[in-house]
């Protein structure tokens, strides 16, 4: 869905340290882990109703709903799944996706 420069800048990590835990040279720290699935959970919730493209675009646009912050810019610095920024993402995901108008 991300390249790795775009996914590594989502979950905070370096580009050469993601590709460290995808060949498993190196353990995933927990709280990476955790944000990686937080990003699956987003991403399964605008399948519905965004492709790829658009999916990836929808992460660098800015929303009303998030006080005119892009998600890209909510999910920033070293964020955890709990925090209110990254549920106001979740949940702005799930509204679309149930939305018949997205």
């Amino acid at each position: 869905m991300f390249g790795l420069e775009d996914l590594a800048r989502l979950v905070t990590v370096s580009p050469a340290s993601l590709r460290r835990y995808a060949s498993r040279s190196r353990p995933t720290p927990d709280a990476v882990t955790a944000r990686l699935h937080f990003l699956a959970r987003v991403v399964a919730e605008l399948r519905g109703a965004y492709n790829d493209i658009g999916v990836r675009r929808w992460f660098g646009r800015k929303r009303t709903a998030l006080r005119g912050k892009s998600p890209a810019q909510i999910l920033k610095c070293d964020w955890s799944t709990e925090d209110r920024g990254p549920q106001r993402v979740l949940d702005l995901a799930r509204s679309l996706a149930s939305s018949p108008a997205t």
